[in-house]
């Protein structure tokens, strides 16, 4: 059993290996970021990120509702619509199981193709 399984649902971005610190902070929001994996992973720590994507959500829906504002986030998407939350709550609980034990410094991307093009 892994000691701890952190996740960043956070952009894609390299940045340098943390300072021997858990977290970062942007804005007000602690930040884990993929890179800090091989570091964290001596102290059984694995590190993992989701990038965000365009998610109909009850915050969302409102935003999205006029067919022409939705236009824009969708176009670059292949699979030609919004993401679900449910569409992103399978890898959300297999990165933090015991199943994704061997992963660690990764970003596993569930963005309807839209990193493809």
């Amino acid at each position: 059993m892994a000691a701890a399984s952190s996740m960043d649902l956070a952009a894609h971005r390299s940045r340098p290996p943390p300072a021997r610190r858990l977290c970062r902070f942007e804005g007000r929001r602690p930040v884990v970021d993929p890179g800090d994996g091989p570091e964290l992973a001596a102290h059984g720590i694995r590190v993992n990120a989701i990038p965000p994507g365009p998610t109909l959500t009850g915050l969302t829906c409102a935003g999205y509702a006029d067919p022409e504002r939705r236009r824009g986030p969708i176009a670059p998407i292949p699979l030609g619509r919004l993401r679900e939350p449910e569409e992103i709550i399978g890898t959300i609980l297999y990165l933090a199981s015991d199943e994704s034990r061997w992963v660690t410094g990764g970003t596993v991307t569930v963005d309807g193709g839209y990193l493809v093009l």
